[in-house]
């Protein structure tokens, strides 16, 4: 494995690891914040090992996006079909996707045949 492919990898996620962090730490507080009286009797100095496990998981989810990114970077084809997933993903989450593409074209668009994808149109 060429280390400038994992030089590139941690030079991508690691700065947006900062970004995910605030993220979720702005998500948890504003939870807490919205809901203090639930929350009330759950801060305790035990809650606070709990915690820091819980976001210790957090970053190691985080961490897996390394067993996708790496071996995406080494195949062929590899940035253009990992931003493709990742955009397709990302619209999902949005619920946009299926009104611009149907999903299968994600998938088959990249210069193959699309008569899979057209089947699936007319039978949905």
């Amino acid at each position: 494995m060429p280390p400038e492919i994992i030089r590139d990898a941690i030079r991508y996620w690691e700065v947006r690891r900062l970004w995910y962090n605030l993220a979720l730490t702005a998500l948890v507080s504003a939870w807490v914040f919205l809901t203090w009286p639930h929350f009330r009797p759950a801060f305790t100095l035990d809650s606070l090992g709990k915690l820091l496990i819980l976001a210790a998981l957090a970053n190691l989810c985080y961490s897996a996006a390394y067993l996708i990114d790496i071996p995406m970077q080494q195949s062929p084809s590899g940035a253009a079909s990992f931003w493709s997933c990742l955009a397709a993903t990302a619209l999902d989450v949005v619920g946009v996707r299926h009104s611009i593409r149907p999903p299968c074209c994600v998938l088959l668009d990249r210069g193959r045949d699309l008569s899979l994808c057209r089947r699936r149109l007319t039978s949905a």
